[in-house]
């Protein structure tokens, strides 16, 4: 789980350099005025979120930080993948228990029994996902932005294209 962690959010860092600042920061029309910053963002704190509050034995996304220099500054956000890295190595080989919070639309808390190895792999996913949209940006509005041919692609799509030899 960690090293499929570290790879992503090594992949996305590789971006970050790619970039000139307004090109990270501008309102883009393909993402209805949001930013390649603000999904930066999002795939980060939930990272954070999780190392965060694994140690307390619950984890609630909802609780995430939101802060806005990592979507208006791609050396920031380098800096904190940075440390992302460093704490899930630390981490690697562990899996405890974990309790999961979500609310509802009626504002109500939901729990639900979860894992920190299931919480990483949520979080790889969920990057995954967010990087696929920001690569449709890209490819719509930078097209000479290179993300890789594995940038945005998910686990199982990447594992059924080697065992099918399909190209990117």
């Amino acid at each position: 789980m960690t090293d499929k962690a570290i790879d992503v959010l090594t992949q996305l860092k590789q971006l970050f350099n790619k970039f000139s600042g307004t090109e990270y920061n501008s309102e883009l029309e393909v993402l209805s005025g949001a930013t390649i910053g603000k999904h930066s963002r999002h795939i980060i704190e939930f990272f954070q979120c999780l190392i965060r509050q694994a140690a307390t034995g619950t984890v609630n996304y909802d609780l995430r930080l939101r802060d806005p220099e990592l979507e208006n500054n791609p050396g920031i956000a380098i800096q904190e993948i940075d440390k992302i890295i460093l704490s899930l190595q630390q981490m690697k080989g562990v899996n405890s228990s974990l309790q999961l919070e979500t609310g509802d639309e009626l504002n109500q808390t939901l729990h639900m029994k979860s894992s920190l190895d299931r919480e990483i792999w949520y979080n790889v996913e969920h990057a995954i996902h967010h990087m696929a949209i920001i690569k449709m940006a890209l490819n719509h509005h930078y097209k000479h932005i290179d993300t890789g041919t594995e940038f945005g692609i998910a686990i199982s799509t990447l594992k059924y294209m080697t065992d099918n030899n399909i190209s990117a």
